[in-house]
């Protein structure tokens, strides 16, 4: 089954409910296939849990970067989405 992004926010719960029971749900961005949301065999097989390499607090110090010149980010994503 093919569901938009929107739809799928709307009533993920029920998604998720035919996922459990063997179900594909392929996740459309504006006509675009973008993902696959699969069942799992038999619990998290596949799955790797790979624990933090520093602590949570250390994302805090991680600083930007300034662009250096001035971005029209609304005329990029305009573009983005002409593209697709």
């Amino acid at each position: 089954m093919e569901v938009k992004i929107s739809e799928l926010k709307a009533r993920l719960s029920a998604y998720l409910h035919a996922v459990r029971r063997g179900a594909t749900v392929t996740i459309l961005d504006r006509k675009t296939r973008v993902a696959l949301l699969v069942p799992l065999e038999n619990g998290p097989g596949g799955i790797d849990v790979v624990p933090a390499s520093r602590p949570p607090g250390a994302i805090a110090g991680i600083r930007g970067v300034r662009p250096r010149r001035a971005i029209d980010v609304v005329a990029i994503l305009a573009e983005t989405r002409e593209a697709t």
